[in-house]
Parts: structure tokens; C-alpha cells; sequence
């Protein structure tokens, strides 16, 4: 449930030095002093708050007819946190709650999808939720809820939550326990089930699985894992796959055996794990295919045949920033540091094309505050913030 997007390689601009802050610091890969001035701002989120963000918490993907996911309102109640921003925080859930769940986010999953019907008026698309959505809302309320000290967050978080568990968890015979993409629409006829692995980011069921012990948060990572060289052979996650009724894992009939647009996250997700942690370390050797072949070529690839290994395209200016943070884990430091300047290059004039692109900028967010140290996860998956004490446990 992404936005597919795409735009050439420009020239570099000098403006954009600015925009990420300590370039050269974060290219070594060494931390570096940080300076009050790094945390001040941050132009990409402000342009990014600017160009997809109503006042009333709406965030308007410019170009898919100015629709609405309950993924673009996720990351961005997300990254609200990430830039100390209630009032924008508190607006996105308003409007999550009011037009996504039917005004009561404790009793109805998020629809999905919202935008204009084909009666000319305005409303929910389509009404299944998205399950990566959900845990990333559920994960920022109960994170805003501790960092900013609002119990009533948490709360909405945990009550949320629980609904998750309720309808979108599910044990597959002979796979696991599993998280399905949606509650209804992913099981097939023949009893087969399909999945998305990059709606599976290793911190957020962490630390979901921190805070409700007695669920299969756990049992959900642990079974991506134990399947993660069946689902990647070549060392290339796919975007979608599809589990049999009897647990085996085949290519997913609608998009076959290709990585892409969904797939980039699961590298994204891979590379903002603590560094040195045993589950990094573990995932990133099952996505080497990636890793070898950006010294390969030069970019990111738009495809990639999961089965066969081949790759093609060159992806957008997101899919660089979505593999930055796995480069510098693997102490690529050539490959950050061309990787990088490839997306200044492409920053120039318009921040990824005219209209703006939504998904390329929030990938940015993720890759390249990450970098710049803006957030960090803990290993137990709470979120970290230079402005914010850390959680014990």
C-alpha cells in the first residue's frame, strides 16, 4: 500500500548541505560531537509537514489524486514525536480517529485507504486496515504517551493494540504465528495466506512484544526469521509472498518473485536496529544479495528477482536513503558516502519532483534522520530522542 514514484538524478545544490546537517560526520560512520544547532530544526520534516500535512492532521499523498493511507498518517504521527511536535501529533490522531476509525480508534481499525469517491464526495475507499499501520500507530501513541508524559496516549496505544492482536494475528500451520497484511482479503480460497514482509519492522514488534508479554509478537518475529532464507534465496527480500495451507513458502501470485517498493523497507527496517545486535547482524547477512549488488552498480535497483537475483531500474531517491542506515551497519563507508551524495544530487530545486512525492520524502525521514542521529531505537524498541531520556526497560 505504497506510492510508487520515480524521477532522474539531478545536479547538486548547495542549499542542501543544510538540509541534512552534519554530512560529513555521518558519512565516517563516527559519532561525532553534536551540536545544539543538529536538533534546532529540521528542514526535511518542516518541507515535508509543508507540502502532504493539513492543519486538521490530514496527510495528502499529491500524487495519487490526493489521497490519504493510514501509512502516510502513521510515519508522520511518528515523526512528529521524532521532531517534538504535540500539535501536529495531536491533529494526525484526531483525524485518524474521526475519518479512519469511525471516530473511535479503540473499537475500529484504520480503514486503509480515503480520498475522493466516484460521487464526487469525500470518505473511506476502502475499509480493510492495514496492519503495519496499525502497529506503527499503536507503537507511537504508547511511545508519545511515555516520552510526553500523557498516560491518555498510552492508553489509546495499548487498547489499539489489543484490537491488532484480535484481527490481524494469525497461526499458519506449518509456518507460525504471523501478522496478516489486513484482517480480511489475505487468506485465499485454497486455504493459502498472503504476506508482506516489510510490514514485519524488527523494532516495532520488539517492542510491542515488551509491552503485552502474554501475546505472539515474539512468536511473529522469531517465525520471519527462521523462514528468512526460504523468502530471501538470493539475498533479496520480495515484496509479497504467499504461505501454502500446509506452511511452505512459494513466490506471491499477483507480484511474483519481485522486491521493490514495499520490499525497500525491509532493508530500512534491518538498518535501524541498535548497532552490533545479534538480530542485525542475522538479518542483514540474509539480505547480502542487496548489499552486493549496490557495489555493482550505481544505485539502489528499482527491481529485483528474489528467485533468479537479477536486478534492474534504478530506484527512486527513497530507496537511497532507505538503504543508508543498512550501509553503515555493514560499515560500508564508499558505499554511504556515494550513496549519499547520489541523493543531494537528486534533492535539487523541488525535493523529489513536482508535485512533491510522498513516499521518496518519507523514506528520507527514516534513512536520513536516522543517520543524522534524530532518533534511534533501543534494544527492547523503545524509541530514543536526543531531547528525551532513554527508558529503562
Amino acid at each position: 500500500m505504497t506510492t510508487k514514484c520515480h524521477r532522474p538524478v539531478g545536479r547538486i545544490s548547495f542549499r542542501l548541505l543544510l538540509l541534512f546537517g552534519t554530512v560529513g560526520v555521518i558519512m565516517a560512520g563516527s559519532p561525532g560531537p553534536l551540536s545544539a544547532l543538529t536538533f534546532s530544526s529540521w528542514p526535511l520534516w518542516t518541507h515535508f509537514r509543508q507540502s502532504f500535512l493539513q492543519k486538521d492532521g490530514r496527510v495528502i499523498d499529491r500524487t495519487d489524486h490526493d489521497k490519504t493511507t493510514s501509512e502516510g498518517e502513521a510515519y508522520t504521527l511518528f515523526f512528529s514525536i521524532v521532531s517534538d511536535d504535540p500539535h501536529s501529533f495531536s491533529a494526525i490522531l484526531s483525524w485518524i480517529t474521526n475519518n479512519l476509525a469511525q471516530g473511535d480508534l479503540a473499537a475500529h481499525l484504520p480503514a486503509w485507504l480515503w480520498g475522493k469517491r466516484p460521487d464526487g464526495r469525500w470518505g473511506v475507499l476502502d475499509s480493510n486496515s492495514a496492519s503495519d499501520a496499525d502497529c506503527w500507530i499503536a507503537y507511537s501513541l504508547i511511545e508519545a504517551g511515555r516520552i510526553w508524559k500523557i498516560p491518555a496516549y498510552g492508553m489509546q496505544g495499548r487498547r489499539l493494540l489489543s484490537l491488532i492482536e484480535k484481527n490481524e494475528v494469525l497461526f499458519l500451520k506449518g509456518y507460525g504465528w504471523a501478522l496478516l497484511p489486513g484482517p480480511w482479503g489475505f487468506r485465499l480460497a485454497n486455504g493459502a495466506t498472503r504476506l508482506n514482509p516489510s510490514y514485519l519492522s524488527p523494532e516495532i514488534l520488539i517492542r510491542l512484544a515488551s509491552l503485552s508479554p502474554k501475546s505472539h509478537w515474539k512468536e511473529i518475529l522469531e517465525a520471519s526469521l527462521n523462514h528468512m532464507t526460504t523468502i530471501a534465496p538470493r539475498g533479496f527480500i520480495p515484496d509479497w509472498i504467499l504461505v501454502t495451507r500446509n506452511g511452505h513458502i512459494l513466490s506471491d501470485p499477483l507480484t511474483g518473485p519481485i522486491g521493490s517498493y514495499d520490499a525497500i523497507r525491509s532493508y530500512l527496517w534491518a538498518g535501524l536496529l541498535p548497532p552490533q545486535s545479534p538480530l542485525q547482524k542475522r538479518l542483514l547477512a540474509c539480505m547480502s544479495g542487496m548489499l552486493k549488488a549496490l557495489g555493482r552498480r550505481s544505485g539502489v535497483p528499482l527491481y529485483a528477482n528474489t528467485l533468479l537475483g537479477w536486478t534492474a531500474g534504478n530506484g527512486p531517491e527513497g530507496f537511497s536513503a532507505a538503504i543508508l542506515p543498512a550501509l553503515r551497519a555493514e560499515k560500508k563507508t564508499g558505499l554511504t558516502r556515494t550513496t549519499r551524495l547520489s541523493l543531494h544530487q537528486a534533492l535539487h530545486d523541488g525535493l523529489y519532483g513536482t508535485p512533491p512525492h510522498y513516499y521518496d520524502q518519507v523514506l528520507s525521514l527514516f534513512g536520513t534522520g536516522f543517520l543524522d542521529r534524530r532518533f534511534s531505537f533501543g534494544s527492547n524498541g523503545a524509541l530514543i530522542l536526543p531531547w528525551s531520556f532513554p527508558v529503562a526497560s
